[in-house]
């Protein structure tokens, strides 16, 4: 139901003005066929629109056929079924185009039904179809140097003039699937032919500048992910400033007042010095680092510096607690000497004592003093003071073990005596001597042998003192004690 005409050949401005656009991003394609469809409709979406009349708020029925002239651009008539069902067709009726009171984005609208015609042996269509001609829906479309672009789809109808102002071609239904359909105007149609349509050259660059399809959504895809990126690249990069500034601002206060402990430069090649080593960080030297980024080496010279003062103060402590600890435990030494010193006071010598130079300092058998103590501390010698202190002690124990020892022996003999015994017995009667300490000697009757003197329990010499006391006898036991 369509006509064949021949428009005039577009002029070069409006195929150089068609064919911009060549290196223009798919979203601006997009935008640019988005705006060519704006007010529009394609026939597809007008077949099944419903037909409302204004007069009653009726529906009439449904646009069955869009009949338009191609050569011409117009919109003639539509057909427009009412009724029917599984098994009829219902009513059909003719509607001219310019009976129309509106063509809009979801229906038609028509005064009243006095301006459907219904259909009666097709004489009115056949009307139509004079006045359309030669069809193109299916048609080839080629550029007029040779090369197939695909095929027509679609029309698509200006809803306000009424007019066919474009035909949808496709390339395919892989082209479609990946690039979309193409809709080339009708001023570009160069002559509509019984096989094939023929455009200018240009129009090739339109059909493979296709924007709809996977190509379109995964522009979108694209596009999203990149504003997706750059907003969170700008949230990173506020955070990031953000988190810089506070730090700056912490280095800032922590370097004020602090003294450099090395040179800090405000350029690379260390020619420009921000602070030497020894200067007081001021906030003159604050402001001059942070628009030069070196914030940081300055908090870490003054870092440097407080970390050596407090390694030094460290140091210091250290040692006045060794030294203290020293004086201490030289204290607490020369207080035991003291002490002991004292403890030999009233003791009796068993030999002398002598400086390393050979003078005399305590003579042998000396009972010891105050100044004796005192003489041998000075030279060193209070070791040796002790010594001959407890050289006496085992001496004197000694003697007081050979009494104690003839004491029994005798003892042992008079009882012999008494009980008329052999005197050979009472000899043979050996008693055992043990010095416990200086202080405490114990004879005690043995078995037949050998005598002996057993000297236990006795400290070193230079910790031994001694006293001399009388020997008591109690029992078979002889004990000597020092009161």
């Amino acid at each position: 139901m369509e006509t064949t005409n021949t428009p005039e050949t577009p002029s070069p401005t409006t195929a150089a003005a068609a064919s911009t656009g060549g290196d223009a991003s798919v979203a601006e394609k997009a935008r640019r066929q988005t705006s060519l469809r704006e007010g529009r409709s394609t026939g597809k979406q007008l077949i099944g629109m419903p037909v409302i009349a204004l007069a009653d708020g009726e529906n009439k029925g449904a646009v069955h056929d869009v009949i338009y002239s191609p050569g011409e651009g117009r919109l003639l008539a539509f057909t427009v079924t009412r009724g029917g069902g599984l098994f009829s067709s219902g009513d059909t009726f003719l509607l001219d185009a310019q009976s129309l009171h509106a063509l809009g984005e979801d229906a038609i609208t028509i005064t009243d039904d006095t301006v459907l015609q219904p259909l009666g042996g097709g004489s009115d269509v056949r009307t139509y179809e004079e006045q359309a001609g030669e069809p193109v829906l299916g048609k080839r479309l080629m550029t007029e140097n040779g090369k197939f672009l695909g095929a027509i789809d679609d029309v698509l109808v200006d809803r306000q003039s009424r007019r066919v102002v474009a035909y949808e071609v496709s390339g395919g239904l892989v082209h479609d699937m990946m690039k979309g359909q193409t809709d080339v105007p009708v001023d570009h149609i160069i002559s509509i032919g019984h096989d094939v349509v023929i455009v200018p050259e240009f129009v090739e660059g339109q059909v493979e500048e296709a924007t709809g399809g996977l190509a379109a959504v995964a522009d979108a895809a694209k596009q999203k992910a990149t504003q997706a990126y750059e907003a969170t690249a700008e949230k990173v990069a506020e955070v990031r400033t953000s988190t810089a500034v506070a730090l700056e601002q912490k280095e800032a206060d922590f370097a004020r007042g602090k003294t450099a402990g090395r040179d800090v430069f405000l350029d690379d090649a260390n020619t420009e010095p921000l602070v030497r080593q020894g200067e007081i960080i001021t906030d003159a030297h604050i402001s001059r680092a942070i628009p030069a980024g070196k914030m940081h080496a300055l908090a870490l010279a003054a870092g440097y510096a407080h970390a050596s003062d407090l390694a030094e103060s460290a140091r210091d402590k250290a040692s006045d607690l060794t030294q203290a600890a020293r004086s201490k435990a030289a204290d607490l030494s020369e207080s035991a000497k003291e002490r002991y010193g004292d403890t030999l006071v009233g003791k009796t010598t068993g030999r002398a004592v002598v400086s390393d130079a050979g003078v005399l300092i305590v003579p042998d058998n000396h009972v010891v003093t105050e100044t004796d103590v005192f003489a041998a501390r000075s030279a060193g010698k209070l070791g040796d003071l002790s010594a001959a202190v407890g050289a006496a002690y085992v001496e004197n124990a000694r003697e007081r073990a050979g009494e104690a020892y003839e004491n029994v022996r005798e003892r042992a003999a008079a009882s012999a005596a008494t009980t008329g015994a052999p005197a050979s017995s009472a000899a043979a009667v050996v008693p055992t001597v043990i010095i416990q300490n200086p202080e405490q000697v114990i004879v005690q009757p043995g078995a037949t042998g050998e005598a002996g003197v057993s000297v236990s329990g006795m400290p070193a010499a230079s910790d031994a003192t001694v006293s001399t006391t009388p020997v008591s006898t109690a029992g078979n036991a002889t004990t000597t004690t020092t009161p």
